[in-house]
């Protein structure tokens, strides 16, 4: 974000003496903050200016008034009534402010140009009053500048954003499960192309909430890092989730067999990351082969987690409610067709609809992990972890690195898989679900607090 104090100009003046005059003025300037910057831009028509206000933005517009369309054309006060007009209407960004300086008589200038709060018009002259109102309108605009970045890295925006890395197990069906306000949805421009939704949805005590959608449509951790800090910056959601599917760790292979703990996962059960880190961070000091059994290895994950008041109220529901949670999760899971996904189940693992809800560690990496061996690395690395992922470290360590108002976070993912080359693809979608609403439990949680707060 550029600071507060630098001022973006656009000068557009055909006279070039005139023009070199106005550059030395601005230049010249002194104010009472002194570490103001000026970063000025020129044109000398319309044409020129209006490339310039399509490619950039600027805070302050010195317009003279009487200005060509094309270079050596006629200069007319129409031809600036059109720029400044298509600066009010099409420019992609509008100016803070506007000052329209004029050789013309006034009473000829009043024809055409109207003033208001953002636009004054003063004559080009020696006596240089229009200095002092473009030197006074400058300081305006830089703590109108410093307001507004405050307000914003200070206030909320969207109640809830939730994201996903990918868009058919993730986003889809997390999409159709949630019961959108009036069924209707609306895309967003200002995530640069990524799959998305925004709507509002009705909680339990009648509270209506705004909700978006963003699917980062690509795994690992810098990308979702990147992305995760710009719509954090762009939407200031009050809560953010990333929701989605996950590799579990210490598996159980039958459930039919084995009776659940705490420590071990089965398909479609679902983990909220209480800590994350990344099991690739570290050091490799040696040439065997077999660099992760080598005690050369020598790992430097640093644990990323929610901010530990919010941690503190989001434990104790999941203490209290885990049983109607995972009934809830089980409920919809039956109503899937479990026949089909039986068929579509590859290798020793088995899927039954009871899930079971944990909470604790989760670590990521940037990698895809489809081997026995290195999961039994990983699992004897971080002994406490209870799934393995690509995107939650980041999500959490970019919110860590937010300025302002910090959303509460939580990455919470359905087992779908073990990273040993079985397969699960039916139970990929509907994990994803389960995920979701676990969330939406924790999120009624929140809002019945804050009311109560």
């Amino acid at each position: 974000m550029r600071p507060s104090s630098e001022i973006n100009i656009l000068l557009v003046e055909d006279v070039q003496t005139k023009m070199d005059e106005v550059l030395a003025t601005l230049r010249g300037m002194e104010f009472s903050s002194v570490d103001v910057t000026l970063n000025i831009e020129t044109a000398t028509c319309f044409s020129e200016a209006q490339t310039e206000l399509s490619k950039n933005f600027f805070d302050v517009i010195v317009l003279d008034l009487k200005i060509p369309v094309m270079p050596e054309d006629d200069a007319s006060l129409e031809h600036s009534k059109s720029l400044y007009s298509f600066v009010r209407t099409y420019a992609p960004s509008k100016p803070f402010y506007i000052l329209g300086l004029t050789s013309e008589p006034l009473d000829k200038v009043d024809k055409v140009f109207t003033e208001n709060s953002n636009f004054a018009i003063r004559k080009y002259d020696a006596e240089g009053v229009w200095v002092e109102t473009l030197q006074n309108r400058i300081e305006f605009v830089v703590g109108a500048k410093s307001g507004l970045a405050n307000h914003l890295n200070n206030n909320v925006g969207i109640e809830v954003l939730i994201v996903t890395a990918r868009k058919s197990n993730e986003f889809d069906p997390i999409y159709d499960s949630i019961d959108w306000l009036g069924g209707r949805t609306k895309k967003s421009s200002k995530v640069n192309g990524l799959h998305n939704a925004f709507g509002h949805i009705r909680l339990s005590t009648g509270k209506e909430i705004s909700v978006g959608m963003v699917c980062l449509e690509e795994m690992g951790l810098s990308h979702s890092a990147a992305v995760a800090s710009n719509l954090i910056n762009t939407f200031r959601p009050r809560h953010l989730a990333m929701l989605g599917m996950c590799c579990g760790l210490k598996k159980i292979t039958n459930p039919a067999r084995r009776k659940p703990s705490g420590s071990q996962c089965k398909l479609g059960d679902v983990i909220v990351a209480r800590e994350t880190c990344c099991w690739d961070e570290g050091k490799y000091e040696s040439t065997d082969p077999k660099l992760l059994d080598s005690p050369f290895f020598y790992n430097r994950a640093v644990d990323k987690k929610p901010e530990s008041e919010f941690w503190r109220s989001v434990d104790r529901f999941l203490d209290e409610s885990q049983k109607g949670i995972q009934d809830e999760v089980s409920e919809y899971y039956r109503s899937q067709d479990l026949e089909k996904i039986k068929k579509g189940l590859k290798g020793k693992v088995a899927f039954s609809p009871e899930a079971e809800l944990h909470w604790g560690g989760m670590v990521s990496g940037a990698c895809v992990i489809d081997s026995q061996e290195l999961i039994g690395n990983i699992e004897t690395r971080f002994p406490r972890a209870l799934a393995l992922e690509m995107e939650a470290h980041s999500i959490y360590a970019a919110v860590e690195c937010t300025m302002g108002v910090k959303p509460k976070t939580l990455v919470i993912k359905g087992v779908a898989d073990f990273g040993d080359g079985t397969k699960a693809k039916p139970v990929q979608g509907i994990a994803s679900v389960g995920a979701y609403l676990t969330y939406r439990a924790i999120l009624e949680n929140q809002y019945i607090k804050d009311s109560i707060a």
